[in-house]
């Protein structure tokens, strides 16, 4: 999720000051006692706290002030000195609903989350009506991972209080997770209705609605989010894609190039504005690559087959059965860039051991779920083999090289933990020149002749090559080459 989708789940804070009039207090008091709700509520807190402990100085065991002071302190981060106020005011009244519900607060941000829990269920206990309760505990759900919980806990905020909007945003970025993005979408809208100006809404409409395939209302959403937002670079990020993939390419270079300024870390503006203006990086940026991977965990190869027409791991499978025989048996295989266990599916029976790399821990995470590697990890590939002490006689690296420009790296790697006559099996998109170049849509294209030129340096020779079809796009067939490399030398 990004930062703009997460926005939603910030802390509740409605409810967090209590007043109820003294018996028979003097006029005195019941001023300084006025004065301190009036500081308070428009965020004066130390002016607040002064009038608050002057009051405790006449009536020292009133619980509502108490209350009051502990939220004072808590918003000013001084958090011990808040529970000890809060823990008062409770051991004079344990069923102060705002006391439990305050006192939550100060241990949700002291890490204390299961105290904090059972504060919050006691103030609903006290007072059910207390929607902030219901939603600080589905913040810590969220937190737990438990969404289901979560949300549920959400509704109930949203049935004490339909215009809370944190909750209304909190329920779309759950309901968007878990594909149900036409109720996630009734969510955000929501959202909107009470904040017409609420860039995290529009943020989130624009993802769904490209997901939906309305483009050209997803490019209204993220206009909408810039025109209140004009700083947001993930926004600006984002309706580039949009606008590259809608073929208006001087628009798309646009947004990318202010992203970048927005904030240079956005490393997939930068890497896409690279690939518009003819700019030749040398890889991917890893956060790139490894976001990306996460987001399309889910729907990965249902995408890849589907939508991609892909099935480059059977035509290296049946490559290798063409080199050496359907009897081919190898020791132990290295998948790189495994993806969710796809190419290691194919080659699963060609060997006594197989292992995974990716960048990708969520895709990692659904890799191991099909128990077909003997061992999986995760990191940058080169990082990960220059730290291995493993020897492995066949490499794969099925449509892995598209995010890597300078493959140089990588076959040193590859090299450097092969056994005698290793095989190192892969696929690149084609590149006419003599190099290799990053294209505008953001991958990497191989030529032949760089391919045999960086062979030859490494001490590979190839053994097998075939021109393919590398997936479909729009449509239309990407063409690609398939190698396979034995290394000449003996270890």
């Amino acid at each position: 999720m990004s930062s703009k989708e997460k926005r939603g789940k910030k802390e509740d804070t409605k409810k967090g000051v209590a007043y109820r009039p003294f018996g028979q207090p003097s006029k005195k008091i019941e001023g300084t006692l006025s004065i301190a709700l009036q500081h308070h509520r428009a965020g004066r807190f130390k002016e607040a706290e002064y009038c608050y402990r002057q009051v405790l100085e006449s009536v020292p065991h009133d619980v509502d002030v108490l209350c009051n002071l502990g939220a004072v302190l808590m918003s000013q981060g001084r958090l011990d000195e808040a529970e000890s106020s809060l823990a008062e005011a409770i051991t004079l009244d344990r069923d102060h609903a705002i006391s439990n519900y305050n006192l939550g607060n100060v241990l949700k941000k002291q890490g204390k989350l299961e105290e904090a829990k059972d504060r919050y269920l006691r103030a609903i206990d006290s007072d059910r009506a207390h929607a902030g309760a219901h939603f600080n505990i589905g913040n810590i759900y969220m937190e737990e991972g438990r969404v289901n919980e979560a949300l549920s806990c959400f509704r109930n905020t949203l049935s004490l209080d339909p215009g809370h909007i944190a909750a209304h945003l909190n329920t779309g970025n759950i309901l968007k997770t878990q594909g149900k993005i036409d109720e996630a979408l009734v969510s955000y809208r929501n959202v909107l209705a009470s904040d017409e100006n609420n860039t995290a809404a529009y943020y989130n409409i624009g993802i769904i609605l490209k997901a939906q395939g309305k483009i050209d209302e997803a490019i209204d959403a993220y206009n909408r989010a810039i025109k209140i937002e004009p700083e947001n670079s993930s926004a600006q990020n984002n309706l580039g894609n949009l606008l590259k993939d809608s073929g208006r390419i001087d628009e798309a270079v646009q947004c990318f190039r202010r992203a970048v300024e927005l904030d240079y870390d956005n490393v997939s503006a930068r890497h896409m504005l690279a690939a518009l203006t003819g700019e030749k990086t040398e890889a991917a940026p890893g956060q790139y690559v490894r976001e990306l991977y996460d987001r399309y965990a889910d729907n990965f190869e249902s995408h890849l087959v589907g939508t991609l027409s892909y099935d480059i791991p059977s035509v290296i499978r049946d490559m290798l059965y063409d080199l050496l025989g359907r009897d081919v048996r190898f020791n132990s295989v290295l998948d790189l860039g495994c993806g969710t266990g796809f190419v290691g599916e194919k080659i699963r029976s060609l060997t006594d051991r197989l292992e995974g790399i990716d960048i990708s821990p969520v895709i990692i995470e659904k890799a191991e779920k099909k128990n077909i590697y003997d061992e999986l990890m995760t990191g940058d590939m080169v990082e990960v083999l220059d730290e291995s002490a493993e020897r492995y006689d066949l490499f794969v690296a099925a449509d892995v090289f598209i995010y890597t420009g300078n493959l140089t790296p990588i076959f040193s790697s590859v090299k450097r933990c092969s056994m005698s006559k290793s095989y190192f099996a892969f696929s690149t998109e084609v590149n006419l020149g003599d190099d290799y170049i990053l294209r505008p849509t953001g991958r990497y294209a191989h030529s032949f002749s760089y391919i045999q030129t960086l062979a030859k340096s490494h001490g590979f020779k190839i053994v097998k090559h075939r021109p393919e079809a590398i997936r479909k796009e729009e449509g239309q067939e990407i063409s690609g080459d398939v190698y396979i490399l034995q290394l000449n030398s003996e270890r």
